[in-house]
């Protein structure tokens, strides 16, 4: 495992974030103390970057039939039409 410090992918502020990284994965997001920008305390948004940057982020529309149904992949027209 590895401690990465390099800047938040999300805005154009720049915030420095440790990356805790093991083989390709972002395990955790930790504030990085020694950041002029953020003082040390970024926004959410940062901190939980590894989250959105995960292989199992949905990349498409997903509908379930039903409450207990299992989500299936859909058109951007079926699912506006659904919501």
């Amino acid at each position: 495992m590895a401690l990465i410090e390099s800047v938040c992918v999300y805005c154009g502020c720049a915030c420095k974030l440790l990356y805790e990284v093991e083989g390709n994965k972002i395990l955790r997001v930790l504030p990085c103390k020694n950041d002029d920008i953020s003082d040390g305390n970024p926004c959410i948004k940062g901190i939980t970057i590894n989250e959105v940057c995960d292989e199992g982020r949905i990349l498409k529309p997903m509908i379930r039939k039903n409450k207990d149904g299992k989500l299936k992949p859909t058109s951007w027209e079926k699912a506006l039409e659904f919501i």
